[in-house]
């Protein structure tokens, strides 16, 4: 695979930078703070394909969804345009997941909006999940993707293409299923979005099947024992190479 080169102000007028953070539990009887960092992977910066946890188990293992039932979504005030796009990247993703992602307005496991709160800290898209947890084992059960409300405007089509589109909303599907950064520019889960690579990378495939069909069915709640819940979302920070408000 060709090494991944950030693309340049003059050819798209943007660069999108991403960086990892934790957030902590969601409730006083969750468990901590998940680091970026203490998950068991394929290190990313190895010559082997790469790919990092959002959450781990304690035998390391990854926090993941069922994948013996589909994950649903919605975005209920997506405009046409975006929401075309998000279809494009769920199917790329469900067909590297072995999982079925399906769009229901009712009720659906992953909600999508546009939002303020990603460019409050200084970001183009947010992307995470809650689990629940008994056993020792984390089941995702809920995600979130959060896309900042400048790409609502009309005038934004300019600086963020079609292509940028869906490898933002691919890369933060990725964080809603369980995969965090890594340092491997060969990677769509690669912190810096090249605005021209729009399918995951080899090594996202394989952190991709690991969380997905390839695995054991899971329950959400076991029989026994206690069930606690935490969260994990992923902020992906924007810095424009060229000064735009659009």
């Amino acid at each position: 695979m060709a090494s991944r080169t950030p693309v340049t102000a003059a050819a798209l007028a943007t660069v999108c930078v991403l960086s990892a953070v934790g957030v902590g539990a969601a409730s006083a009887s969750s468990p901590g703070p998940q680091s970026d960092q203490v998950t068991t992977s394929n290190r990313a910066g190895s010559s082997q394909p790469a790919w990092e946890w959002m959450a781990a188990n304690p035998d390391g293992t990854p926090a993941r969804w069922d994948p013996c039932a589909p994950i649903t979504w919605d975005w209920k005030k997506g405009k046409r345009r975006d929401v075309k796009v998000m279809k494009k990247a769920t199917r790329q993703l469900s067909e590297a997941l072995g999982v079925a992602l399906n769009r229901d307005r009712s009720s659906p496991d992953v909600r999508i909006r546009f939002s303020k709160k990603p460019s409050q800290v200084g970001a183009l898209g947010l992307g995470g999940f809650r689990y629940e947890e008994s056993g020792g084992r984390k089941t995702i059960v809920q995600g979130y993707i959060e896309i900042d409300r400048k790409l609502k405007k009309k005038r934004s089509k300019r600086n963020y293409p079609k292509q940028i589109r869906k490898e933002l909303f691919m890369h933060e599907w990725g964080h809603v299923v369980g995969l965090d950064h890594v340092d491997s520019r060969d990677e769509l889960m690669y912190p810096m979005i090249s605005g021209y690579i729009t399918t995951y990378g080899h090594g996202d495939r394989e952190g991709l099947a690991i969380l997905g069909d390839t695995s054991a069915c899971l329950r959400t709640k076991m029989a026994t024992g206690r069930t606690t819940s935490g969260r994990q979302m992923m902020p992906g920070y924007f810095q424009p190479t060229a000064a735009s408000n659009s």
